[in-house]
């Protein structure tokens, strides 16, 4: 494996490419671009993106992390052009990077959160990428947020009720209040409809399905990695599925991970991601030959 220091594009943005010990071009073989998280630096948060590059690298991959002008080590951009457009100019120019010096044509772009959906939007507009890895994604719903938070907060301290009754009710009479479980409760009755109503519900997730119902139509597979109470999760999983089910053959693979949060902090989050990860591009190959969406829920639910 061998990693190397480049900057490039209009913006000059700085990244670093990973590539296998004894990598020989091959146009057929798509590089893989990892698009930052928010403001967090090219590494990824808990070094995620650095863990993923080489682990990818070690099976065969070309692997691109740079940082977004004004975050990490790339100067801001002095042309003041608005995020929403630098974003997708500056990953079209890290595909030139890659085709130019490596001879890639085609790719996977991938991030976490913003980087995630950033991800989805270049896609729509450039033919170039061929897969998308798009890891919890953000979104804007505010009652899908209380609905996913009020659930993880009934599972906690319903196994606090079971395993200790006592100390159960001093937690909610000194730390929480009668008034918050009625208020969590309140919350997640008012939205168990959520799952069949998302699109009036959050305009930013019915979008942004729309665009993977247009990708998946150009026959691109993608796969959607959430924690398992990851703000947002129910209100992507109906509108995926539901345009899953629509579409003929399998592009669409769904994971859930069990007790992780919205960064993937534990080790072992982290392993299971990257298995997730390695074993679908090692499938993407072979996606067009099934049938039945692929919905894998590692929460066992």
């Amino acid at each position: 494996m061998k990693e190397e220091c480049v900057q490039f594009g209009t913006a000059g943005s700085i990244g670093i490419v990973t590539t296998p010990e004894d990598f020989a071009a091959d146009a057929q073989h798509p590089a893989v671009i990892l698009l930052n998280a928010g403001l967090v630096h090219r590494v990824g948060p808990n070094r995620l993106y650095v863990k993923c590059a080489r682990r990818l690298a070690e099976l065969g991959y070309v692997v691109l992390r740079f940082d977004f002008s004004g975050c990490g080590d790339t100067p801001p951009r002095s042309d003041h052009r608005p995020l929403e457009e630098s974003v997708l100019d500056e990953t079209q120019q890290a595909m030139d990077l890659l085709h130019q010096r490596w001879n890639v044509r085609q790719f996977v772009l991938g991030g976490l959160c913003s980087g995630a959906v950033h991800a989805l939007r270049t896609a729509d507009i450039d033919r170039r990428v061929g897969g998308l890895l798009l890891l919890n994604p953000r979104s804007s719903n505010t009652q899908s947020d209380s609905y996913a938070m009020g659930k993880a907060a009934l599972q906690k301290y319903s196994k606090l009720a079971r395993t200790s009754p006592a100390r159960f009710l001093r937690t909610v009479r000194r730390k929480i209040g009668i008034s918050e479980v009625t208020r969590v409760v309140h919350s997640m009755l008012c939205d168990l409809g959520l799952r069949r109503s998302t699109a009036r519900l959050d305009p930013d997730v019915e979008s942004e399905a729309s665009v993977c119902g247009r990708l998946i139509g150009r026959g691109m597979p993608l796969l959607f990695v959430f924690s398992e109470h990851e703000p947002g999760r129910e209100s992507y999983r109906a509108l995926l599925e539901a345009d899953a089910s629509r579409q003929s053959g399998s592009l669409l693979t769904i994971e859930f991970i069990k007790d992780a949060d919205h960064t993937l902090t534990l080790l072992e989050h982290q392993r299971q991601l990257l298995e997730c990860v390695t074993v679908w591009l090692e499938d993407v190959a072979r996606f067009e030959n099934r049938v039945q969406p692929a919905v894998a829920d590692m929460t066992g639910g």
